[in-house]
């Protein structure tokens, strides 16, 4: 099911692994930007499960307020992706699908948001050299920043013990649902067309609103890879080049015309 939900400790949670949360669930302190949730000041990130440790590096950097890169990302179907943290250390939990449905946790670092360090102008960021806000950027550290900004008082403070979503987890009936989609396409990419009866790893399922636990029939669509990456949300998204050698041969086989404009629906 889409709504389900799981007891947790967010104390613990958000000291390590973070919380998963949408927006609604986190205040956004005025004028400042800055976030809190469960009375303490936090950051965000964007919890990624990819395919290779490879694609690690195309993690995006942490944010520390609600600058003009996440007002963007508002108005767009990913924007509740976001995971919520207090951790300390500069280390961020990605999950890697390693194979046969099993995934694992990796702790990788992660770099601040520049728009994040100049709209705060932490120390002095808005206004120095280029030199200056590279050191701004090499020197930043995490804890001194949650010292620097404590919450305010006045921040809505949730039981130690709750019920949360957890929007970014496939659930267990997820293998079965992708593969059901898939076969009912036809192994075909709703997009460009392109048939991958020969090679089934080629064709994705795609979730439309971004939240993976949603495996209604209505948000799932067959994708091919390459056309996969193209979606809204996933310009990062690895590719083995392998593969999209392997999807344009089959496309020109088909008689597929391998440069038509992929964006639409």
């Amino acid at each position: 099911m889409f709504d389900h939900t799981n007891a947790v400790d967010v104390a613990e949670l958000l000291e390590t692994r973070g919380v998963d949360l949408t927006s609604a669930n986190v205040v956004c302190e005025s004028p400042s930007g800055l976030f809190a949730y469960a009375g303490r000041r936090t950051i965000l990130y964007r919890r990624q499960r990819v395919a290779s440790e490879q694609e690690l590096n195309t993690a995006k950097p942490f944010h520390l307020v609600r600058c003009e890169a996440l007002e963007r990302l508002a108005h767009r179907v990913h924007a509740a992706r976001h995971t919520y943290t207090v951790r300390r250390d500069g280390l961020f939990v990605m999950v890697v699908d390693t194979g046969d449905a099993a995934l694992a946790d990796v702790t990788i670092p992660l770099k601040p948001c520049r728009l994040c360090l100049a709209h705060l102008d932490y120390h002095g960021y808005a206004g120095a050299t280029r030199t200056q806000k590279e050191a701004i950027l090499e020197a930043f550290l995490i804890h001194e920043f949650l010292d620097a900004y404590p919450a305010v008082a006045d921040t809505r403070v949730i039981n130690e013990t709750v019920t949360i979503s957890s929007p970014n987890d496939y659930p267990a009936e997820w293998d079965l649902a992708s593969r059901s989609l898939r076969q009912g396409a036809d192994w075909t990419c709703s997009r460009c067309k392109v048939r991958c009866h020969s090679s089934k790893a080629l064709l994705h399922t795609h979730h439309v609103n971004g939240i993976k636990a949603d495996i209604r029939i209505e948000n799932l669509r067959a994708l091919c890879a390459t056309c996969h990456r193209q979606e809204e949300g996933h310009g990062t998204m690895y590719v083995d080049p392998s593969q999209a050698i392997s999807l344009d041969t089959l496309r020109r086989e088909q008689g597929i015309n391998t440069h038509v404009n992929q964006t639409g629906n």
